[in-house]
C-alpha cells in the first residue's frame, strides 16, 4: 500500500481552517492532546527500527543516540500535555502560547535526528525519513493552529459561536489522526529492496 502526502497535508489543511473558525474552548485541544501518543509511537516505532538494524545497515553504537533522542521528545510531549490540562482549567492565550513553544521545541527535536545520519543504506534513510516526517507533519499542523486559536480566543464571539466552532474543530483534529494513522500503517507495512530492512519494519506494531 502505497502512503499518501497530499491526502495528509489535505486533512490538515482542513483541520487549519476548521481551527479558524472555533479556538477557546477546550475540546479541540483535548482533541490535540489524543494526538500526541501517536507522535510518540511514531517516534517509538523510528527507535525500534534503528535497533533492529543496529550491526545490519545501521552503525553499531547509533541506537543509543535514537534512545536519547526519544527520551527528550517524550518529556516535552508530557509538557504539553500538562500545559493542555492548564488550559482546560484557565483558558489563556499565554498558556496557548506556552503550547505553541513546547511544540516548535519537539519539532526542532524531530528535525534533529535526520542532520548528519551516518547510514549509507538507501532504504534504512527512506524509511527512517518517512517515518520522522510524518512526526514533524503532525507537531508543525499543530504549532500553525495555535496563532488562529488566540486570534478566536481574542475575538469576542460569544458561547453558542465558540461550542459550534470547536465542534468542528475537533471533529477536524480527529479525522487528521485518523489519516496519521493510516499513514504510518502504510509506511510500515510498504516493503524495500532490501531483506533486512524488510525485517525490521515487520517487527514494528501495525497501529499507532
Amino acid at each position: 500500500m502505497k502512503f499518501n502526502w497530499r491526502k495528509f497535508a489535505a486533512v490538515y489543511f482542513i483541520l487549519t481552517v476548521a481551527v479558524m473558525l472555533g479556538g477557546c474552548t477546550a475540546a479541540w485541544l483535548t482533541a490535540v492532546s489524543g494526538m500526541l501518543p501517536g507522535i510518540l509511537a511514531v517516534v517509538n516505532a523510528v527507535v525500534s527500527f534503528v535497533a533492529a538494524l543496529e550491526g545490519k545497515t545501521v552503525p553499531a553504537g547509533l541506537t543509543a543516540a535514537f534512545q536519547k533522542w526519544e527520551s527528550n521528545i517524550a518529556s516535552e510531549i508530557a509538557n504539553v500535555q500538562s500545559l493542555i490540562n492548564d488550559f482546560k482549567q484557565s483558558s489563556s492565550t499565554t498558556i496557548l502560547g506556552q503550547i505553541q513553544a513546547v511544540m516548535q521545541g519537539i519539532a526542532t527535536n524531530l528535525n534533529s535526528i535526520l542532520s548528519g545520519l551516518s547510514i549509507t543504506d538507501s532504504s534504512t534513510v527512506s524509511k527512517i525519513t518517512q517515518l520522522v516526517g510524518l512526526a514533524i507533519a503532525a507537531a508543525n499542523a499543530i504549532i500553525a493552529l495555535i496563532p488562529l486559536a488566540i486570534n478566536r480566543l481574542n475575538s469576542g464571539a460569544d458561547e453558542h459561536e465558540l461550542q459550534a466552532a470547536d465542534k468542528l474543530a475537533t471533529s477536524a483534529v480527529n479525522q487528521s489522526l485518523t489519516v496519521m494513522k493510516e499513514t504510518y500503517v502504510a509506511i510500515v507495512t510498504e516493503h524495500t529492496t532490501n531483506a533486512e530492512v524488510n525485517a525490521a519494519l515487520d517487527i514494528l506494531p501495525r497501529t499507532i
